[in-house]
């Protein structure tokens, strides 16, 4: 090799060893140092009005452990926060309540902080007596949210027909499910507010475990094709129930504003599926087609919540739909209207914003027990959602208070739990339909109603099926207005015994023309008073009911006794549930 060859090589490899000497010279130069805070974690919960951070532990460097005791005061927080349907800021600053040192940890507690934690969108925390812990939002690696992050989150990415957050509970057969619908916006909706996270809180779950879904649904959707979300969410609860996870008696629609209006538009397209609704300040006035089609949901009991001075969706909408309702013959409407001074007791004026106005009905409703109690009363079986006009239920608060004082007295021994409603239709003499009322135990409730159904698809006539409430409970006036009832509690005369109607373990059909006939001090006695015409069984009669008659067979089969086959008195209005039956029930 010539030496000019030598030489060339020798200055390339020094050049080499130049440049490589300057680029780590240059890296070590412009390296940035070590930071003191190596993370932030911020811990939060999602309160009544939303997602707030509950601490925030800074983890510092070995080398930056806190060398000195800190207090609350030393820390300050400063920040912007954005705000709902605006993409303006505003500045907010929190203090805190507590800190704790805890080996190269900081725990601290902040004091009334002041915005939602997801409408935060910059700040810094600053230590007056300490620079080390102090950081900037660009420094949290994790967020954990109580109870929220407990729900699987579902995409379209994933392959899902719609992106949904899903809770789980313990028990996963055969349980209740609740769909919940977000407001309009409030797409981050495990955290905007509670309607979603309540139900999946460790206390609910205790007394009222259940699956629940929360669809996000972006703007755009929401305002113009809503229904490309419903029919796949009916296809996931048709899977979870084809699956055994889903109740089918028990599918539960809810939601605040737009959410509202879902629950009602999803109930119209699907009234088979869902057997109850919270309807929270529904924004009816989006959806006039919703309006139009409430008598496909009349079947569905509904429960409507609306602030009397709500200012977005004003609280007439919900009046209308309500007295729209009640008009078509809805089995079970509730409306609740909340005062200005409810709402702001609820947490309605807590915001420097409009985010808890008073369009947010929900601060109220999910701090409420009896809706939720109210929702989870409701069974497919027993109510007769889906439009079915036999249904029944249980003894309701608003039933309740039709009959207590009067066939449900004062000493009536027979607890409310073991009564059931019965809704039915009813055909009289001339073939005009109507819709009647009738309480019986909850042992014979389905094969009353079962055979009520029969006689009405028979055009078996019945003139009166009502409440013997309205007529004050007494057994005569009602008789005489050929009433057929069941219960009403009384005990047998001169014992401690409750006499068959007073368990609701007996029913009398048109008992006008079917009258008991008894002999009281050697005297023939007839009741009603007024059914003396039809003592004679021979003659032939409207109403009358025989050993030949549809509606002896019905009860007969099912196992009842029929008055008009005793021996020494005839009641042949009566059927009743045999007394050795009874006491397996009543010991």
């Amino acid at each position: 090799m010539g030496k000019k060859s030598i030489f060339i090589m020798l200055l390339i490899i020094l050049m080499t060893i130049m440049v490589s000497c300057g680029k780590d010279s240059g890296d070590a130069e412009g390296k940035k140092e070590d930071t003191a805070v190596e993370s932030v974690t911020i811990y939060s919960s999602v309160r009544k009005t939303g997602q707030y951070p509950e601490s925030f532990v800074i983890t510092l460097s070995e080398a930056a452990k806190a060398g000195v005791a800190l207090k609350a005061e030393d820390f300050k927080l400063e920040g912007n926060a954005g705000m709902w349907g605006s993409n303006e800021t505003r500045p907010f600053t929190a203090e805190f309540e507590s800190v704790k040192t805890e080996g190269s940890s900081v725990i601290l507690v902040p004091k009334d902080f002041p915005e939602k934690l997801f409408y935060v969108r910059d700040f810094k925390v600053t230590c007056s007596k300490d620079d080390a812990p102090s950081f900037t939002d660009k420094d949290v690696t994790e967020i954990f949210t109580e109870v929220a992050d407990d729900f699987t989150t579902v995409t379209k990415k994933d392959g899902a027909a719609f992106d949904y957050h899903l809770y789980t509970p313990e028990k996963t057969e055969n349980m209740p499910v609740v769909v919940v619908f977000h407001g309009y916006g409030d797409t981050s909706n495990l955290l905007t507010c509670r309607t979603a996270v309540d139900w999946a809180e460790p206390d609910n779950q205790a007394v009222r475990p259940c699956y629940v879904i929360a669809p996000v649904i972006d703007d755009d959707t929401y305002y113009s094709a809503r229904e490309s979300v419903f029919r796949p969410l009916k296809e996931l609860l048709d899977k979870m129930t084809e699956e055994g996870k889903a109740d089918p008696d028990r599918i539960y629609v809810m939601g605040n504003s737009f959410g509202g209006m879902s629950s009602i538009e999803f109930a119209e397209l699907y009234p088979d599926t869902v057997a109850g609704i919270l309807a929270l300040c529904p924004a009816l006035n989006y959806s006039p087609k919703a309006v139009e089609n409430l008598d496909k949901m009349k079947g569905i009991p509904i429960w409507f919540a609306h602030a009397q001075h709500d200012g977005t969706i004003p609280a007439q909408y919900s009046r209308s739909a309500v007295d729209k309702l009640e008009k078509l013959g809805a089995k079970e409407v509730r409306f609740t209207e909340y005062t200005d001074e409810e709402m702001n007791a609820a947490g309605a004026d807590s915001a420097p914003d409009s985010t808890y106005s008073y369009h947010h009905v929900e601060l109220a409703v999910m701090e409420d027990d009896a809706y939720k109690e109210w929702l989870f009363s409701l069974n497919k079986q027993d109510t007769g959602a889906g439009g079915d006009p036999f249904y029944i239920t249980p003894i309701t608060d608003e039933i309740f208070e039709r009959i207590y004082g009067l066939s449900f007295k004062e000493d009536c021994t027979l607890p409310r739990e073991d009564l059931r409603y019965l809704h039915v239709l009813h055909k009289d003499l001339d073939g005009n339909e109507h819709e009647g009322e009738m309480i019986v135990n909850v042992h014979i409730a389905e094969d009353v109603l079962d055979i009520l159904k029969k006689l009405y698809e028979a055009d078996y006539p019945i003139e009166r099926i009502r409440l013997v409430d309205e007529y004050g409970a007494d057994d005569e006036a009602s008789m005489q207005d050929n009433n057929s009832s069941s219960f009403n509690f009384r005990f047998v005369s001169h014992t401690t015994r409750i006499s068959k109607h007073g368990l609701g373990l007996a029913v009398d059909i048109n008992p006008l023309y079917n009258p008991y006939i008894k002999t009281v001090d050697g005297k023939g006695s007839v009741e009603p008073a007024g059914g003396e015409p039809y003592v004679d069984r021979t003659a032939d009669f409207p109403y009358k009911i025989d050993e030949n008659d549809l509606c002896y067979r019905l009860f007969t089969e099912k196992g009842f006794e029929w008055g008009g086959a005793w021996k020494n008195s005839k009641d042949y209005q009566h059927f009743e549930i045999p007394s050795e039956k009874i006491g397996n029930w009543y010991p």
